[in-house]
């Protein structure tokens, strides 16, 4: 039970970059961290129901960047790392194989010299992708996930709870963009 717990709560966990918006709390209220699009508002990109295009991704960069943000990352669902790989398949250096075929872009260099890794992620929603400086995001632990047992009901009935909590910080939120839609 706490393994399927813990697991649920890690997934969670993963999620929260993408659907949270920051909740203060009260009593009765949990607390509930802040995503990605609560703290970066300025580099937004609404591509208007467009189709993405590599000039997207490079107008971003070059948004943060011009902020004097570097974006390292490319945050991703699985069909924009498809659209992503498309835009770059005429510049893949291959070796010789007769046994497989496709490619993969794990990386990207822009024209202003900046390596973005492009990341898949499978929470990541359809509509959006983040790129980040990976020197101003992440998650910071207030208090580790660990089991806590509760006050016993009963002669063999034993309660307890997963505890955890966990914050997500975006600092320097120009040195991010977001292209959605």
């Amino acid at each position: 039970e706490i393994d399927m717990r813990m697991d649920e709560l890690t997934q969670l966990l993963s999620m929260s970059p993408y659907y949270n918006g920051r909740v203060a709390g009260s009593n009765g209220v949990a607390r509930i961290m802040g995503g990605i699009e609560t703290f970066v508002t300025t580099n937004v990109t609404d591509a208007s129901s467009a189709a993405l295009t590599q000039k997207h991704i490079e107008d971003a960069v070059a948004a943060a960047w011009g902020y004097g943000g570097k974006p390292s990352l490319i945050v991703c669902n699985s069909w924009a790392k498809r659209k992503i790989a498309d835009f770059y398949s005429g510049y893949v250096r291959t070796e010789r194989s007769e046994t497989m075929g496709g490619i993969t872009i794990d990386e990207i260099l822009t024209p202003l010299g900046l390596r973005l890794s492009v990341a898949v992620d499978r929470f990541c929603p359809t509509n959006k992708l983040y790129l980040l400086d990976k020197n101003y995001v992440g998650y910071i632990t207030l208090d580790e996930f660990f089991y806590e047992e509760l006050g016993k009901t009963g002669d063999t009935a034993a309660k307890g709870q997963v505890v955890g909590e966990y914050g997500f910080v975006v600092a320097y939120e120009k040195a991010h963009a977001v292209i959605k839609s």
